[in-house]
């Protein structure tokens, strides 16, 4: 039973929807207690999962029960925001539907509407008491995550369909905000365009992703991928806007000797707080000095979830420690070094519940109140997508490798790239139908 679901997982090309697009059927392929769905989706005015949870609620339940027989779990659970309401009566019903006809129903476990409730590891801890060691994967505790997109790609995967779209949240600083289900290589432009209005690169910033993780997107014609969650506007006058064109032009790498010192980005970090050895101040103090990249007390960066609050949040004089970690650990990356613990043994911080942030104050703070409206639900686009360009690469690992040439026809669902033997990566297919008309060794183009 778990050989068939992991050759369908793999063959229809699912990985992490929320996340870096880890393979899903290599994260499967383990041997955990828990499974935990990762429903919290705490990234403000995004509502991708919390709409699947509402439409698909007996798909997904099913799915669960699937997962959980073939894996021979102790126990799933789908996390989710006590917020959210009409999700939640919709899980219900359908857990006490589906409940004994496969396997025990999975069980609802619910969070608080705080801020990362989403990270796995904050996540993981909140639902079973036990902390992810530091530079490890939740796994290393006997708990597999997913989130609800990746759970929704393995239904479909189940009845033989690919991972050809990709539901994306619309919103931000436009006329009606929407939820959409978009071919994988949908211009930004384009999806943009259904909610936006006259939104221009001239007059706001997209961010790929969620307020807080989000990063700008520099050209409005790259394709959307597995992985895209949201595509948030923001004019460029904005507090926001500012606050991330600021990060991208450098001021903060430049400002990092002003650092004071004050400790608010380490005493507000969600990892600090699980017990893991990162503490932003020090690393700011420590790149201030000048310290060569080899300093022991760099290695710190490796343990960053770059979740935002140290900068977004927390500091007062417009830094940046996000970036720097994300730096140091892309230097770290590159020259191969592991995310090594830099201890054995991790005590949650006293105070940790008192320094949650709630979801309303964040909200405040970053001034997007104004932005939180409702995202309508559509399952399909008002127009045709004629042309999408595919990349090679949306996951964890190598590129696929094209299966296709110049010139062939394809019908949505064929297989357009797979990684070669033994290389982790993920099958690509195409998202429309139509023809080949270029190749190159980061995308394919499909044009009707």
């Amino acid at each position: 039973m778990k050989a068939v679901l992991l050759e369908k997982i793999e063959a229809a090309g699912v990985v992490g929807a929320g996340g870096a697009g880890f393979p899903t059927h290599v994260k499967l392929n383990s041997t955990p207690e828990f499974l935990m769905i990762n429903a919290a989706e705490c990234e403000p005015l995004l509502a991708v999962d919390q709409l699947l949870m509402e439409h698909y609620a007996p798909i997904l339940v099913d799915t669960c029960n699937r997962i959980t027989k073939a894996m021979s779990l102790k126990r799933t659970v789908i996390a989710v925001k006590k917020k959210y309401t009409r999700a939640i009566a919709a899980l219900r019903d359908a857990i006490q539907c589906l409940s004994g006809k496969r396997h025990p129903a999975c069980e609802l476990v619910f969070l608080d509407d705080v801020y990362p409730a989403g990270d796995e590891q904050v996540a993981v801890y909140d639902v079973f008491s036990r902390i992810v060691p530091e530079g490890n994967i939740p796994l290393a505790v006997g708990v597999v995550v997913i989130n609800i997109e990746t759970l929704f790609n393995i239904a479909q995967a189940w009845k033989g369909t690919p991972v050809t779209d990709t539901w994306v949240t619309i919103g931000g600083n436009v006329p009606q905000p929407l939820t959409i289900r978009l071919p994988i290589g949908t211009p930004i432009r384009t999806a943009v365009s259904l909610a936006s209005g006259d939104c221009s690169p001239m007059t706001h910033l997209c961010l790929d992703g969620g307020p807080m993780t989000g990063h700008l997107v520099e050209d409005w014609d790259e394709p959307i991928t597995k992985t895209t969650k949201g595509l948030i506007l923001i004019p460029r006058t904005h507090y926001l806007g500012l606050r991330y064109l600021n990060i991208s032009r450098g001021v903060t790498r430049n400002a990092v000797a002003i650092c004071c010192a004050c400790l608010q980005c380490t005493e507000i970090c969600p990892r600090y707080l699980l017990g893991h050895s990162i503490e932003p101040k020090r690393l700011m103090v420590a790149a201030a000095e000048g310290l060569e990249r080899g300093a022991h007390i760099f290695r710190m960066a490796h343990f960053c979830c770059e979740c935002g609050l140290c900068d977004l949040w927390a500091c007062f004089m417009n830094l940046s420690p996000r970036w720097l970690n994300a730096k140091i650990k892309r230097e770290f990356q590159q020259a191969g070094e592991p995310a090594t613990p830099l201890k054995t043994r991790w005590n949650v911080h006293p105070l940790r519940e008192a320094r949650k942030i709630p979801t309303a104050r964040l909200k405040s703070k970053l001034q997007i109140r104004e932005f939180d409206r409702p995202a309508r639900f559509v399952e399909t686009p008002d127009i045709e997508i004629r042309q999408v360009r595919v990349p090679l690469r949306q996951h964890i690992g190598v590129p696929a490798a094209p299966c296709v040439k110049r010139g062939d026809r394809v019908k949505k669902g064929d297989l357009l790239a797979a990684p070669r033997n033994g290389e982790l990566g993920a099958r690509i297919h195409s998202s429309i139908s139509g023809r080949i008309t270029a190749i190159t060794p980061q995308s394919i183009l499909v044009e009707r």
